[in-house]
């Protein structure tokens, strides 16, 4: 049986069988206005852009009061997600690695090391991608660019 390490990204996945092995990469994660060299923000992951803007202080609360109109401009954004971690192929050695995503919402591309992995257009599904060319020994970094969906849809 080939062995694969799984990167979870958003933790809700649950594997069965030990061939398999996890990396989960939620928790801290940094974000900004995409294309834009606005100061990184931290993020929690898995979370949204409303409550990582909560969070840093730039927006009020969103489920307090009638604040639709006041956020209207944030799903008319594109969002950087981006995270740093370390990965040692002595913890695994596996034959196959591959990126793990749940609820990503919705026109999404995902970067590792710099190399285009994945392009989403349904949150509705779960999307893997192999990256064993791409993952590197040490330091690696995944950038997670959320599209708006709103400029999506307007031609």
């Amino acid at each position: 049986m080939k062995k694969t390490l799984l990167i979870d990204f958003f933790l809700v996945i649950a594997f069965a069988g030990s061939s398999q092995q996890k990396l989960l990469l939620n928790g801290s994660w940094q974000f900004r206005k995409q294309g834009t060299q606005d100061k990184w923000m931290v993020a929690k992951v898995p979370g949204s852009v409303h409550t990582d803007l909560l969070t840093n202080g730039i927006i009020a609360n969103p489920y307090e009061g009638c604040t639709n109109m006041q956020l209207a401009w944030i799903d008319s954004v594109d969002w950087e997600y981006a995270k740093t971690f370390e990965f040692n192929q002595k913890i695994c050695k596996c034959e196959a690695y591959e990126l793990v995503f749940e609820g990503l919402d919705t026109h999404v591309e995902v970067y590792l090391n710099s190399k285009h992995l994945l392009s989403t257009d349904n949150m509705f599904r779960r999307w893997a991608a192999d990256c064993t060319n791409w993952l590197v020994r040490g330091k690696n970094e995944i950038i997670v660019i959320f599209r708006s969906s709103v400029k999506k849809m307007i031609p």
